[in-house]
């Protein structure tokens, strides 16, 4: 699998489900040329209540890809993951939470 974590990443504790979703996040990247980097999950500074704290989370770079693709990835992320994800395009990342209690 092509991912790659950025410098300091807290990848501990990672809800099942989100593990589950690399591969496919993966394969999308993959698809554009581009390796899948995680820029956040249970590290950084997020709103209160946030699911990264509890793992659900994770942010994924965006900055090498152009508008149009950016979008593109958007929709295919929240497209092959499905209902039970939460798959949103920030400013400079997508934001995917797996969002079922």
């Amino acid at each position: 699998m092509a991912l790659s974590l950025k410098p300091g990443v807290l990848f501990e504790e990672i809800h099942e489900r989100i593990v589950e979703a690399l591969p496919i996040l993966e394969r999308i990247y993959a698809s554009f040329g581009k390796t899948l980097v995680i820029t956040s999950a249970r590290d950084g500074k997020h709103m209160a209540g946030s699911l990264h704290y509890e793992g659900k989370a994770i942010d994924l770079r965006t900055r090498d890809f152009t508008p149009l693709q950016r979008q593109e990835v958007h929709f295919e992320c929240q497209n092959q993951l499905g209902v039970d994800f939460d798959v949103v395009l920030e400013k400079d990342h997508i934001h995917c939470e797996f969002d079922v209690p």
